[in-house]
């Protein structure tokens, strides 16, 4: 877990971001998506490790990313089509959300999420190469 936890660290360190997770349904790890597997947090973010209440794959958000296999870049939450779900923003505080599917074969495994509380903001090339890399080092660790 804290190689998992340093590839987030990494994540936030490259874009700035206020919490990155990792959630997977992987049962011999004890996982399950609807609560992240690790979770980072930067200002004053609020942790969503204690709470399972949202069935995160059936969420607008993920079944984009289920769908394109790509990374989903929301610079404004209240202005998206893929939605999240409201607890996102209403519970957890996001204003801008970063989203990218780690596969295992052609089945989306997990994914990884770059949230913002400060504000909305843009997601640049480099915030999702930084993204990239945090999905290809998880990748490497958990499959």
């Amino acid at each position: 877990m804290a190689k998992i936890e340093a590839i987030l660290t990494r994540l936030l360190d490259a874009t700035g971001a206020s919490r990155g997770t990792l959630r997977a349904d992987d049962p011999a790890r004890g996982w399950q998506a609807d609560t992240p597997a690790m979770e980072v947090l930067r200002h004053g973010a609020p942790t969503m490790m204690n709470d399972a209440s949202v069935n995160h794959r059936a969420a607008g958000s993920i079944q984009w990313i289920i769908k394109t296999g790509a990374i989903l870049k929301q610079e404004d939450l209240t202005k998206v089509e893929a939605n999240p779900p409201w607890q996102l923003m209403q519970v957890f505080k996001a204003r801008s959300q970063m989203v990218g599917p780690v596969f295992k074969g052609d089945w989306v495994y997990g994914w990884v999420s770059a949230h913002d509380v400060t504000g909305p903001r843009p997601w640049t090339e480099t915030d999702e190469a930084a993204m990239r890399t945090a999905i290809a080092d998880i990748g490497a660790l958990v499959l």
